[in-house]
């Protein structure tokens, strides 16, 4: 790009960002910021280097650079929200050049004039509807960092690729090494490499294509490597979130090219509350697809929208080609880099036509949706706020024990329901703890319970507060009292004491079920950080006993990231979902390792 377009491209992106800078925190941001500010890794970096991230197990993460990259922000901007912001848009800012970079490396194969496609390559991308989730939500920044080292790594490639120096080769490795220890779905970058090398050779390398290996060999080789590391701490190569490698590994046809044929059309078209049917799906690929496809062919330039195209299916693959919405948007966030490679390509013809004209259609269409989604974004900080101060405001000094908040703001969503922006799906006990507050608030969240289902909670801890958010008038009020005519039948807790020390893993939680008209059962947990909820069959009771394992990996996780006391009871439901029998709620812990040692 020139020298104009290197300045434009921050004007253009702060003139979108810059309103959303002091955005509050939603969600995962306080539970990261409390967390690694109680427990920065530089006190262990052998652990946090040779350990999963944050030291849980419930989600397969290993992201030892990005995580300390982000305990460097927090150790310098603690609880002020701007500096986050700032940073991060800056990231995102640099992560459009270095788009925009690429296509310039890019064009220089197909042997076709730059134009304005390495400018249109960056814009789209710097204003592709859905980063927000990544760039201005601050725990995203596992997504933000992987990819300024990806497209580092990708650029430094192709400096190799055209000089054949050495010195490019190794910063392009080092790159992705620590993009690989940034974020899990940066190991399909050799698939760039490979495409790169045989679809867009250099000009004048004659080389037969296996001679081509040698340059992205050792890419492959560091790949290996970390799939190795994967293997020895999690038991397996792939993962991260288990649904999406389920899928994966079951190669399901029918159900990947329906999600990636959504996916297709909804990275173009970022809209969402409407549900394309096959037909829909089939034409707009190929008008996606095909058009730009027909327009290119013969010409060099196809191979840099079939390069383009090749990102793109390698960006979406580690989740499974799954379509997603704009509160996880970061998901597509490295694939929107490839979608906007391969649209910039078709400014590269040199015969007229309209889709120059379609491409700035494209801009202003995606501006106008991320102007719409930002400002989703900034109320949903606003939500956040005004939780964590009705908190503070109705804390009655010297109470003890917990208070329960129902169902509180977890997304903000558009008038289909579709989730838009996270408010407090995680976080609401980060909220009014250090250093968010002085105070320190003993609140736990609950489903959304109504009615006989607070029963467990009222009965179990007599007195306790518990609070439901009123959207409508952004306060908190009191849960309604169900009647007592319509309580439902107690089943009795036999096992194990309350307040007792669990190993998840091992201990049952056992119930005496009269009979009666009960289809299922519901297991609540809940805990500081957030409830889980487990369905239970009919199966799950043997001779009038209900036994039931606690999520282990979820109480664990919970127990490393928050501690302190737990909580969990039985609901049964009959045929038609009524309450027909519920325990009272229980107190529990997790057992520590020696405790646990010294019972077996």
């Amino acid at each position: 790009m020139n020298r104009v377009a290197r300045f434009l491209l921050p004007a253009v992106v702060l003139a979108f960002y810059g309103r959303v800078l002091g955005r509050g925190f939603t969600s995962e941001d306080f539970l990261l910021i409390r967390f690694l500010g109680e427990n920065p890794p530089w006190r262990d970096l052998v652990s946090h280097f040779t350990a999963p991230w944050l030291g849980i197990y419930v989600v397969q993460f290993w992201r030892p650079v990005s995580t300390f990259l982000y305990s460097l922000e927090i150790a310098a901007f603690g609880a002020r929200p701007a500096g986050y912001n700032v940073l991060h848009v800056l990231v995102h800012t640099v992560n459009a050049l270095l788009v925009g970079a690429i296509a310039h490396r890019l064009g220089r194969r197909s042997r076709q004039p730059d134009g304005a496609a390495p400018l249109t390559a960056a814009l789209l991308f710097a204003l592709f509807p859905l980063a927000p989730n990544a760039v201005i939500f601050g725990a995203s920044f596992a997504t933000l960092f992987a990819a300024t080292f990806l497209f580092g790594a990708f650029l430094a490639w192709l400096r190799f690729q055209e000089t054949g120096r050495r010195a490019a080769q190794l910063l392009a490795l080092g790159l992705f090494a620590l993009a690989l220890g940034s974020y899990e779905a940066a190991v399909v970058f050799p698939a760039a490499l490979v495409a790169s090398a045989h679809l867009l050779p250099t000009e004048g390398d004659g080389r037969r294509h296996l001679a081509r290996v040698t340059g992205y060999a050792p890419f492959l080789v560091l790949t290996g490597l970390y799939l190795l590391l994967r293997k020895s701490l999690f038991g397996v190569f792939l993962g991260g979130y288990e649904e999406q490698g389920r899928r994966l590994l079951t190669l399901e046809l029918g159900p990947l090219v329906r999600d990636l044929a959504t996916s297709i059309v909804q990275l173009h078209v970022p809209l969402f509350g409407w549900t394309p049917g096959p037909a829909a799906l089939g034409i707009g690929c190929a008008l996606l697809l095909g058009v730009p496809l027909a327009a290119l062919w013969g010409g060099s330039t196809v191979r840099v929208w079939l390069l383009g195209w090749i990102w793109v299916l390698a960006a979406l693959a580690p989740f499974a080609f799954r379509p997603v919405v704009p509160a996880n948007g970061r998901y597509w966030y490295l694939a929107a880099a490839g979608v906007a490679w391969s649209l910039a390509a078709l400014l590269r013809r040199r015969v007229r036509s309209p889709l120059p004209a379609l491409l700035v259609l494209v801009v202003l269409v995606w501006g106008f949706l991320l102007h719409g989604y930002l400002d989703v974004y900034q109320e949903a900080g606003r939500t956040a706020e005004a939780v964590q101060q009705e908190l503070l405001r109705t804390a009655e000094p010297g109470a003890t024990g917990p208070r329960f908040l129902v169902g509180p703001p977890d997304f903000l969503r558009n008038p289909h329901g579709v989730p838009v922006a996270q408010v407090l799906r995680y976080g609401v006990w980060d909220t009014v703890h250090p250093p968010f507050a002085s105070a320190a608030i003993e609140v736990h969240p609950l489903p959304p319970l109504q009615g006989a289902e607070l029963l467990p909670v009222r009965r179990g801890a007599p007195g306790s507060r518990i609070d439901v958010w009123d959207a409508e008038h952004r306060t908190l009020r009191p849960a309604d009292q169900p009647a007592d005519a319509a309580a439902p039948p107690e089943l009795a807790v036999l096992a194990p004491a309350a307040g007792a020390a669990l190993d998840p893993a091992r201990d049952l939680l056992e119930v005496a079920v009269p009979p009666g008209a009960h289809a299922r059962y519901r297991l609540i947990v809940s805990t500081r950080g957030n409830p889980a909820v487990v369905e239970l069959g009919p199966e799950a009771v043997q001779g009038g006993i209900l036994r039931a394992s606690l999520p282990a990996s979820f109480c664990r996780s919970m127990d490393r990231l928050y501690g302190g006391e737990m909580y969990w009871w039985i609901e049964a439901r009959d045929a038609a979902g009524g309450v027909s029998g519920l325990t009272r709620m229980q107190s529990f812990r997790v057992a520590s390792v020696p405790e646990v040692f010294h019972r077996k």
